[in-house]
């Protein structure tokens, strides 16, 4: 049995869902820093997983980082 296809996210999807605008979705592309895209035909295209697994690698950075005290 095959499982069902999870929907995919256009840009302005994932825009509204992170509450940023998608020029920022564009210049972490060109970066190479943000969600995994998937190139269908011409437009973009980001796995709803994809976005979970990132926003949980940045969760664990920012962790990782030390706070630096206010002077």
């Amino acid at each position: 049995m095959t499982e069902p296809m999870e929907p995919l996210l256009t840009l302005d999807d994932l825009a509204e869902y992170l509450q940023i605008p998608k020029r920022t979705i564009h210049a972490w592309r060109y970066r190479r820093e943000g969600p995994t895209a998937i190139r269908v035909g011409g437009h973009l295209r980001y796995r709803q997983s994809d976005v979970v697994d990132w926003l949980d690698e940045q969760r664990q950075r920012d962790t990782r980082k030390p706070v630096r005290e206010e002077q």
